[in-house]
């Protein structure tokens, strides 16, 4: 006749050592203002449909739809993703 194995023996008792809590680290405040106020007219966007969207018409025509004057740079960032 064999012998039970208790919970204890088996390893499956209380435990006995807890792991230390968890301590929270929290974020200092940033201000963010001059960040947003120096990128406030980028766009970073994805192309929805890479088999149909081509990167290279995206840009110009984003310009023509916007009506945009002067300067517009957008770069392919990879990954059907841009910035404009």
């Amino acid at each position: 006749m064999r012998r039970q194995i208790s919970w204890d023996e088996k390893g499956k008792g209380k435990m006995v050592d807890q792991a230390p809590p968890r301590i929270r680290v929290k974020a200092p405040n940033l201000d963010t203002t001059t960040l947003v106020k120096k990128h406030e007219l980028t766009l970073i966007g994805r192309v929805t449909n890479p088999q149909e969207q081509q990167m290279r018409k995206m840009f110009p025509y984003l310009i023509r739809k916007w009506k945009l004057k002067g300067n517009a740079v957008g770069s392919d960032m990879g990954r059907d993703c841009f910035q404009f």
